[in-house]
């Protein structure tokens, strides 16, 4: 599991969703695109992502593209869902929407 990926509300307080973003090896740069534009749609729909329990590879590719702040990377104090009972998603299975 690369992390747990939290669907927020606009003002933060509720978690609408929750899932786990998973891969084959480490992540790449197209999972960091990937997380992106999630959080760019989320924002146009009036919500954010949250990511948790972030793989540390993910994490510093997150900081090195200077998207870990904008992805939410360590600001929530407490844990808003589990990742245990929710669904996976394989960032590696093509995207049908392009």
């Amino acid at each position: 599991m690369w992390a747990c990926v939290d669907v927020m509300t606009s003002c933060g307080a509720e978690v609408v969703t929750t899932w786990e973003l998973v891969g084959q090896g480490v992540p790449d740069l197209a999972a960091v695109e990937l997380l992106a534009r999630w959080q760019l749609s989320a924002r146009r729909a009036g919500a954010s992502i949250r990511l948790r329990d972030v793989n540390a590879d993910l994490d510093v590719l997150l900081g090195l593209a200077g998207l870990r702040r904008e992805m939410g990377v360590g600001s929530l104090t407490q844990e808003p869902g589990s990742c245990a009972s929710s669904p996976s998603w394989d960032s590696t299975r093509p995207d049908e929407s392009r």
